[in-house]
């Protein structure tokens, strides 16, 4: 079990945690805060690979989770619905950006730890690995970082992005036959 599971099994549930936010306890949204922290900047991260954009995406995420407690279903998955508020900040940024925003992806950041013992050859892969992130279409990396690093299953995932089970199937099946060509070497 890793730590994240570890911190959600502590204590009330996501859902009833929002539950006593909506009904004004300050401290549940601290918790919550606490559970996903760590989990929402690194989606943000590895869908905008970008440090600086992730960061402040991450603030507008939490900002409107305050904004919009209130139309939280507590009978919803909790999860899905920051997950969701996270995306749509995200896609709201590639189209302000555009697709032809340049990248400046810090491999250290990717890989989530500084070390000066780390082989060339690993700084390597990890860029070849963001390098073919950065390839996929934005709705095929988002697919594929919510399934593959958030573990959310492609019900959850078509109900965040409105496409069908069937849709997201099948672009999560093309994006990872486009990452497994573009990393057969390694």
């Amino acid at each position: 079990m890793d730590e994240e599971t570890d911190r959600r099994q502590d204590g009330p549930s996501d859902e009833a945690l929002m539950a006593d936010y909506q009904a004004g306890d300050l401290s549940a949204f601290d918790l919550l805060y606490l559970r996903y922290e760590n989990r929402v900047y690194n989606y943000l991260f590895r869908l905008t690979g970008d440090p600086d954009t992730a960061a402040d995406l991450f603030q507008e995420t939490f900002l409107r989770l305050h904004r919009s407690r209130r139309q939280y279903d507590p009978k919803r998955r909790f999860s899905t619905w920051l997950f969701t508020l996270a995306s749509n900040l995200a896609k709201t940024e590639f189209v302000r950006q555009s697709r032809s925003r340049q990248s400046s992806t810090d491999v250290e950041q990717l890989s989530g730890a500084e070390s000066a013992d780390r082989s060339v050859e690993q700084k390597e892969t990890l860029s070849l690995i963001q390098r073919a992130l950065e390839a996929l279409s934005p709705d095929q990396r988002q697919v594929i970082l919510l399934s593959k690093f958030e573990r959310l299953n492609y019900r959850e995932i078509a109900n965040m992005t409105g496409k069908t089970v069937h849709a997201v199937k099948q672009m999560a099946y093309r994006a990872l036959q486009d990452l497994r060509h573009k990393l057969k070497d390694i």
